[in-house]
């Protein structure tokens, strides 16, 4: 949801699924876009509770480890005409 600016910098909030083990899950990653000429690049961060979406903890007797893990996303392309 949003729109991107023709040029500049934008937020936008991009939907979709992701699939762990075979198990869809709804998610929502706030993402920030710039477009500079016919370049854009965006990035974004979202949580995966992993333990929660069905996955083992890996947490032993001396080592404890977070249940959640933060997922972080770059993108870079080409604007093109459509057509």
């Amino acid at each position: 949801m949003g729109s991107i600016a023709s040029s500049g910098d934008s937020t936008m909030q991009v939907t979709g699924v992701f699939t762990l083990r075979g198990t869809p899950h709804d998610f929502t990653v706030p993402m920030q876009v710039h477009v500079d000429g016919a370049r854009l690049s965006a990035t974004g961060k979202f949580v995966v509770p992993y333990v929660k979406w069905g996955l083992k903890d890996p947490s032993v007797f001396i080592l404890k480890v977070a249940k959640d893990v933060e997922i972080e996303i770059s993108l870079s392309g080409t604007l093109s005409p459509a057509g």
